[in-house]
C-alpha cells in the first residue's frame, strides 16, 4: 500500500465509452453501442443515457463478439477487426509498425496497407452491430479508436456501405456515428471516473442489481 486515495479500476474500453458519452456526441443519443478499436477492439453500452457496466462490470464487452475465420472457424471480434491485424500487415511487407503508435499521427505513408484493413473492419462492424441490436433496440452505434480522424471517417462511411447491404429482417437498422473523443479516449474517460462516480447519477443503478 502506498496510497490512502481510492483506486478506482475501469475496463478501458468502458473508460472509453464514458469519455464519448460525456465529452463526445455521445450525449446526442440516449440508447447506443460503442466501439473503441486500438490494439484490440472493445466496446461499451449506453441506455437511458448512463454508461451501463453490468452486475459485474463487464457489459459491453463487444470483442468477444464471435465472428467467423477465414476457414469459417470460431473466432472473436478481436481478432478479425483490431489494429494488431494492421500491425501484423505493415510486418509482413516489411515496414516498421512503430508509426502507428506515435502522435502526431500521420497514416498517408501507409495507405496502400490501411485501405483494405479499414474494409476488412467495417465488415465486420456492421455484423457486429446487427448482432448487438438483435438484443437490444439502439438508435446508434458510435465508432472510435486510436487512429486519425480521416481513418475513423472512412471506417465509419464503409461501415454504413456493409450496413445497407446486410439481411436486417427484424431489426432497425442503427445509425452508424463517428466517435469525436479520439485516441486518448481511454485516458480521458479513466481520468474522470472519480468525477463520474461523485458527481453524475447513474439511472440504471437498478438493472445492475439484478
Amino acid at each position: 500500500r502506498f496510497t490512502d486515495l481510492p483506486v478506482l479500476v475501469v475496463n478501458d474500453a468502458t473508460a472509453a465509452c464514458r469519455a464519448e458519452h460525456l465529452y463526445g456526441c455521445g450525449k446526442e443519443f440516449r440508447d447506443y453501442a460503442y466501439f473503441f478499436i486500438g490494439s484490440l477492439v472493445g466496446g461499451g453500452v449506453v441506455l437511458n443515457r448512463t454508461v451501463f457496466e453490468g452486475n459485474r462490470g463487464n457489459a459491453g464487452a463487444l470483442g468477444s463478439m464471435r465472428a467467423t475465420g477465414p476457414f469459417g472457424e470460431s473466432q472473436q471480434l478481436i481478432d478479425v477487426a483490431s489494429l494488431n491485424l494492421l500491425e501484423m500487415r505493415l510486418k509482413e511487407s516489411g515496414i516498421d509498425p512503430v508509426g502507428l503508435w506515435q502522435m502526431p499521427q500521420d497514416w498517408t505513408g501507409i495507405w496502400r496497407h490501411v485501405e483494405p484493413w479499414i474494409g476488412q473492419t467495417a465488415q465486420e462492424l456492421a455484423k457486429a452491430s446487427l448482432s448487438i441490436c438483435a438484443v437490444i433496440d439502439f438508435e446508434a452505434i458510435l465508432i472510435d479508436g486510436a487512429f486519425p480522424s480521416e481513418v475513423r471517417d472512412e471506417l465509419v462511411k464503409r461501415t454504413r456501405r456493409y450496413l445497407a447491404n446486410q439481411d436486417k429482417r427484424g431489426l432497425i437498422s442503427p445509425s452508424i456515428e463517428a466517435g469525436a473523443v479520439g485516441p486518448n479516449a481511454r485516458a480521458i474517460g479513466a481520468a474522470s471516473a472519480p468525477i463520474f462516480r461523485q458527481f453524475l447519477l447513474d439511472t440504471n443503478a437498478g438493472l445492475a442489481a439484478f
